[in-house]
């Protein structure tokens, strides 16, 4: 192998694997002022293959490898879908310190898509499996103590406290969110009737930042249905097919170094005829 082949394939690398990890950033304004949350752990039902981890957005925040260990990162600030958080957050019993702090909260449940970009399946970390199940199917399945994790990120620092109360649940707020990305725990702690649905569902709550993934969650798998996977692929937002950008990188690298490589012959023609 030539060096400028060697030199070529380098560079390819270098520009790919530079265009694949800038996706896991929202936006580089003011990132390193902003407060960000890495988590990972492994999928036991993962059918195989490799995975992107997406938002509603299109933004990659996570991998997903062969055996099924994922890891997820948000950092830096979301380009688009900022809300007030009083839209969110602002309840009756309860106090927001900071009414002029926006948020996003991309919830607890994580789209996954393949290499060609195909919706397969979401991720939800929670506290077990019927959690999970109760969270992705509540008309069906009723709600059991335990908790779901949620990635949220707020402009501002604010706090949320006091009680929140509804048809059927009250909620205990105990939020604490800091400028950049939160982990919010939403804890189940008591069950019981509910008017909307036939299972039983919460009826107290308790929502809360935590600054680490807590020890014992459990990341759940659940593959989309064909109907599921239609309603995803039409997310116009979807982030190219992942040989899509290794050959606009190939492209990338392929013209640095022809141009590398011209540059040399240049000067090397120069310094023959004293140049």
């Amino acid at each position: 192998m030539t060096r400028v082949s060697v030199f070529m394939r380098a560079t390819t690398l270098i520009v790919a694997m530079t265009l694949i990890a800038t996706v896991f950033v929202f936006s580089t304004a003011d990132a390193e002022s902003l407060q960000m949350k890495s988590m990972s752990g492994k999928l036991d039902t993962w059918p195989g293959g490799n995975g992107r981890v997406v938002t509603d957005g299109g933004v990659v925040i996570g991998m997903v490898d062969e055996q099924g260990n994922v890891s997820l990162t948000a950092a830096g600030a979301p380009k688009g879908g900022i809300y007030p958080i009083s839209t969110g957050y602002k309840c009756d019993g309860t106090n927001l310190s900071n009414l002029n702090a926006s948020y996003q909260n991309l919830g607890n449940k994580f789209a996954v898509i393949d290499d060609s970009s195909q919706p397969i399946g979401r991720i939800i970390i929670a506290s077990s499996f019927d959690v999970a199940s109760w969270d992705v199917n509540p008309v069906s399945n009723a709600a059991v103590p335990g908790y779901t994790i949620s990635l949220v990120y707020v402009d501002q620092a604010t706090q949320s406290t006091g009680f929140c109360k509804n048809a059927s649940d009250t909620q205990d707020r105990r939020l604490d969110f800091k400028p950049g990305w939160n982990l919010q725990k939403t804890e189940i702690t008591a069950v019981g009737d509910s008017p909307f649905f036939e299972p039983d569902q919460p009826t107290r709550t308790i929502l809360e930042t935590v600054d680490a993934l807590p020890s014992d969650a459990q990341w759940t798998y659940e593959s989309f249905s064909p109907a599921q996977q239609e309603s995803m692929s039409k997310n116009p937002n979807l982030p190219s097919p992942v040989q899509e950008v290794i050959d606009e990188a190939t492209d990338v690298a392929t013209d640095a170094a022809k141009d590398e490589v011209n540059d040399k012959v240049r000067r090397g023609i120069g310094r023959l005829f004293g140049k």
